[in-house]
């Protein structure tokens, strides 16, 4: 919540993702797991709909958070 006053929700989405990217790619190394699906385009769509909506938490909070004088 307090970063919404520094940063845009979408760079807040990216560092998040980011976060996550490194955190699951590394897991994904060292077990020696593979992550590939037959569903694709169902976890493309669910990637996309969780995207729009962490865009929209971050939105709504900052647009609801009042300003600071």
């Amino acid at each position: 919540k307090l970063a919404t006053a520094y940063y845009s929700a979408a760079e807040l989405v990216f560092y998040r993702n980011l976060f996550a990217l490194l955190a699951l790619g590394g897991y994904v190394m060292l077990s020696g797991r593979s992550i590939r699906t037959p569903y694709w385009r169902f976890q493309f769509q669910r990637g996309l709909s969780g995207l729009a909506s962490l865009m929209a938490y971050f939105y709504a909070i900052a647009w609801r958070l009042p300003e600071r004088a």
